[in-house]
């Protein structure tokens, strides 16, 4: 039987966490090629629907014994012709678990017109995988 996970999204903008209504979300698998696996648009909300994605086997992550890893790892694009890009690389998806990730955009008024405008964060992979990293 296959495992999925499910992944939404929770865009806003500030410290106030007002939300980004219109939010473009690419969400593709890290390994190449890269396969696409959705596109997601955010509500009044800031908010995305869930979206269901094949995920590795959930006794990958039931014994200390299993060598594979126990999740997969997404890259992440988030673009609004009003804020900066924000690009995440290693957002991992586990097997019947529904992650949320939040997503903070900086409005475009506010950076340097002369700097690139993509925002990248790579996320660290857990500690209970022994195969040497994302």
């Amino acid at each position: 039987m296959a495992s999925t996970g499910t992944i939404e999204f929770r865009v806003f903008t500030s410290n106030a966490n007002l939300p980004v209504e219109g939010a473009v979300v690419i969400v593709r698998k890290q390994d190449p090629p890269g396969e696409l696996l959705g596109i997601l648009i955010t509500d009044e909300s800031g908010l995305t629907r869930p979206l269901m994605i094949a995920a590795p086997d959930v006794s990958l992550g039931q014994t200390p014994e299993e060598t594979g890893q126990p999740w997969l790892n997404l890259q992440i694009l988030v673009e609004h012709p009003d804020y900066e890009e924000v690009s995440l690389r290693g957002v991992q998806l586990f097997p019947g678990i529904l992650t949320v990730q939040n997503v903070q955009l900086l409005p475009d008024q506010y950076l340097d017109p002369e700097e690139d405008d993509l925002q990248e964060y790579n996320t660290t992979p857990q500690p209970i995988y022994g195969g040497g990293g994302a």
